[in-house]
């Protein structure tokens, strides 16, 4: 695990990580993917998701790509954050490439997910970048 590569060391696509350093998280974490499985009933209907988010970042700040982990709540009081724990599960860095943010200070991103078979698919439309599981 080591070290963060340089910029020009990534090409596009998914990589898992752990010591992804804290001083390049740009903007606060948003959800983009979420299930209730308090309720069998309503789970079929989460099976396919899409979600449009906004991240404030300072405009013409580079942005290279996101930071992608799992946070749930198990149960009153009982959480897991693989960010801030430790767990056997992983981070993910989703690399796209450089591209600088607009005037208003808006990075936009389309998070879509098919999770209706065990081969799940995720989609996401970052800026002008996008990267899908089913073209790997």
């Amino acid at each position: 695990h080591g070290g963060w590569p340089a910029e020009d060391k990534l090409t596009p696509g998914l990589y898992d990580c752990r010591n992804f350093p804290g001083s390049l998280e740009l903007a606060s974490p948003q959800v983009w993917e979420e299930y209730d499985f308090g309720c069998l009933e309503r789970l079929e209907a989460q099976l396919q998701q899409s979600k449009a988010l906004e991240f404030t970042v300072p405009a013409g700040t580079e942005v290279g790509g996101l930071l992608i982990w799992m946070s749930t709540t198990l149960g009153d009081g009982i959480d897991i954050d693989t960010r801030r724990d430790f767990t056997s599960w992983n981070q993910y860095y989703l690399h796209l490439g450089l591209q600088e943010v607009a005037e208003d200070g808006l990075l936009k991103v389309c998070a879509t997910v098919d999770a209706r078979t065990e081969d799940v698919s995720y989609e996401f439309q970052v800026g002008s970048k996008s990267y899908s599981t089913r073209d790997c």
